[in-house]
C-alpha cells in the first residue's frame, strides 16, 4: 500500500449532493430560475432526508475509473452514509465496496472489506479509519463532507433553464447554474461555515453544475465535474429518492476506529 494509493481513495469518497428546489414551479426568467436552485439548501433542510444512487468517474494521474455508490443523506445534520463499489479500480488489494459514514464533521471509511485478505495485518483488528475534515491541508480538502455541495447551491449565480427530462418515472427540469463558492458560504447558516469553507477549497472560486427538479421543487438529479488542482478530476451524478425516508447515520463504535496517521503508518510498512 501506498500513500498514493490511500490519497486516490480518499479523492474518490468526494461525493457531490444538493438538495431540494423552492416549492414553486419555475418559469423561463433568470430570476425565478436563480431563486429556484439558491433556494434548494433550505428546502432540502426542511425534506430532512433522502436516499441517493449514482456513479463518480475519477481521474487520478493518468488513471481514469468509474465507481456506483448508494446512500443517504441526512441534510438536517449535515451527515452522510454510502457505498462505493471499489471492485472496478482494477487495484490489487482493493476488493469489494466500501462504506464511509460523516458525522459531526469526521469521516470513517470501513477499510476491512475492502483490503479482504490482508485487513488483519494492516488494520489490526480496527476496521475503521477516520479523518477529521477540519484537520487537512488544502491540498486534501477534496474529502468535505458531500452534504457541502448542498450549501454551495446558495452561490449560484448565472442560471438557466436546459430542458425537460424524465428520471425515474418524475418529469423534471434541468438547471445549469454557476456555483460562487465565496458567495455560498457568506450565506450559509453559521453552524456550516467554517468546516464547508474547508471542505470547498480544492473546487476554488466556482465551478458550474446541473440539476433537475421536480414539480414539487425537489431535485430528482445533480451533476458536476470538477477539477481539483494537482490532483485529478470527479465527475459525479448523483439521484435523488425517498426524501423524508427514515435515516440514522451514527459513528462507528470507537475500539473500532484509528486515525488516517496511524493506517498511514502501518499501510506504508506492510
Amino acid at each position: 500500500m501506498r500513500r498514493a494509493l490511500i490519497a486516490a481513495v480518499v479523492l474518490v469518497v468526494a461525493l457531490g449532493a444538493c438538495g431540494s428546489g423552492s416549492n414553486g414551479k419555475a418559469s423561463g426568467s433568470k430570476i425565478s430560475t436563480a431563486a429556484l436552485v439558491t433556494g434548494a439548501a433550505d428546502a432540502a433542510t426542511e425534506a430532512r432526508t433522502a436516499k441517493v444512487s449514482g456513479e463518480m468517474s475519477v481521474a487520478v494521474g493518468s488513471r481514469q475509473m468509474t465507481l456506483p455508490i448508494e446512500g443517504a443523506i441526512d441534510f438536517a445534520q449535515q451527515d452522510v452514509e454510502m457505498r462505493v463499489d471499489m471492485s472496478r479500480m482494477g487495484t490489487p488489494g482493493l476488493e469489494g465496496s466500501m462504506e464511509i459514514r460523516m458525522v459531526d464533521g469526521v469521516m470513517y471509511m470501513n477499510m476491512g472489506s475492502l483490503l479482504g485478505s490482508r485487513a488483519g495485518s494492516v488494520l489490526g483488528g480496527k476496521d475503521w479509519v477516520s479523518i477529521d475534515l477540519k484537520d487537512l491541508g488544502a491540498g486534501q480538502s477534496g474529502t468535505q463532507n458531500p452534504a457541502d455541495m448542498l450549501q454551495s447551491l446558495r452561490g449560484a449565480g448565472d442560471v438557466r433553464e436546459v430542458g425537460q427530462d424524465d428520471i425515474d418515472g418524475t418529469a423534471t427540469t434541468k438547471y445549469h447554474a454557476e456555483i460562487s463558492l465565496q458567495k455560498a458560504i457568506d450565506r450559509m447558516p453559521a453552524e456550516y461555515r467554517d468546516l464547508a469553507e474547508k471542505g470547498m477549497k480544492a473546487f476554488g472560486g466556482s465551478f458550474p453544475v446541473d440539476v433537475w427538479i421536480d414539480h414539487d421543487g425537489l431535485p430528482r438529479r445533480f451533476q458536476v465535474s470538477i477539477d481539483v488542482s494537482g490532483t485529478g478530476s470527479v465527475k459525479e451524478r448523483i439521484d435523488f429518492s425517498d426524501y423524508g425516508a427514515d435515516v440514522s447515520i451514527e459513528a462507528p463504535p470507537a475500539d473500532q476506529v484509528q486515525s488516517m496517521a496511524d493506517f498511514e503508518h502501518t499501510a506504508n510498512g506492510v
